[in-house]
């Protein structure tokens, strides 16, 4: 008589599921890393749209915004009677903050200038009839260098340099 003999191992299908559970874990972990050149991307998205929201308030509301500029982001403000007054009321706090990235530079109308402002004066602004000066601001950010730049009265864009 034969004697039935044990199958050892695992079937193909063991083994298939193996793999399976091994590559989903894989590209949950992958997911789950911070990818910081999309975040440098997202920031410069979120910057021009902000510069494009503060050209069309000042159109619609009538007055001259000014954007100071600092290392960790930017305020508006408002031209008054009494001067330079701050306005926050435009862009939400999170949208004036730079996230992800550093400002290295700040030019406008082709000259460098401070961006290490004490007062409210503001290095940008945006007049009720749509104008505003040329400006181009360079940001560093996880490897990547963004730079966010607008002709004369033209809509912003953004240029990257790897």
């Amino acid at each position: 008589m034969q004697e039935l003999r044990a199958d050892r191992g695992f079937s193909l299908v063991e083994v298939m599921m193996v793999v399976a559970i091994i590559g989903l874990m894989a590209s949950a972990v992958v997911l789950s890393l911070p990818n910081e050149s999309r975040d440098v991307r997202q920031s410069m998205s979120r910057l021009e749209h902000a510069f494009i929201a503060l050209s069309r308030d000042s159109v619609l509301s009538g007055r001259v915004i000014g954007v100071v500029f600092s290392r960790g982001g930017f305020e508006t403000v408002a031209l008054s009677d009494d001067g330079w007054t701050l306005a926050n009321g435009t862009l939400k706090p999170e949208a004036r903050r730079w996230q992800s990235l550093i400002l290295a530079s700040l030019q406008v109308e082709g000259a460098d200038v401070s961006f290490a402002a004490t007062a409210l004066e503001p290095q940008i602004w945006f007049l009720p009839t749509g104008e505003h000066p040329s400006y181009e601001l360079s940001f560093e950010g996880a490897g990547t260098r963004a730079k966010l730049f607008a002709a004369v009265n033209a809509s912003p864009e953004v240029r990257y340099e790897n």
